[in-house]
């Protein structure tokens, strides 16, 4: 299940989604909703809670999984991660669900990805060296680059 708290841990609440699946949520402090991601139907796709109302909508489900959800910090889009394309990759759409893009576009795994607070870069972790490593685009998806330089696996 889904919760909230405070900062501090104290006053713990459930969040009624009506999902048995509701996993990796994701809360913007000036955002009535809840970004989740849930498998219905046989598919991962990206949802909404909305804690005014419990309402739930989906923002996409596409052939694949589209998981891992955060708000860019003016809400005005989305940033996930999705296989759609047969690879991990990093997307963002518009908070509606319209217009997924694919920003990361490499035939290596792109993942686990976060926006910077200025929303202007994105953080992201991918294989694409042989070693998993940690790389930095333009919220466009322009100049990615290495950040960290590992000789692990």
């Amino acid at each position: 299940g889904v919760y909230r708290m405070n900062a501090d841990g104290a006053n713990v609440q459930w969040i009624p989604i009506p999902f048995a699946s509701a996993v990796h949520p994701y809360k913007a402090v000036d955002d009535p909703n809840i970004l989740f991601d849930s498998e219905q139907n046989d598919s991962v796709g990206v949802y909404t809670f909305n804690l005014s109302d419990s309402t739930v909508r989906l923002l996409i489900n596409r052939d694949g999984i589209d998981n891992l959800p955060s708000y860019f910090p003016n809400l005005s889009e989305v940033l996930f991660q999705s296989t759609v394309d047969g690879n991990w990759e990093v997307y963002k759409m518009n908070h509606d669900g319209s217009s997924p893009i694919n920003l990361s576009n490499n035939p290596a795994d792109d993942e686990y990805s976060f926006v910077s607070p200025d929303g202007k870069s994105i953080c992201f972790h991918s294989n694409r060296t042989g070693n998993w490593e940690v790389f930095l685009m333009d919220a466009t998806g322009l100049n990615q680059r290495r950040l960290t330089f590992s000789n692990r696996e």
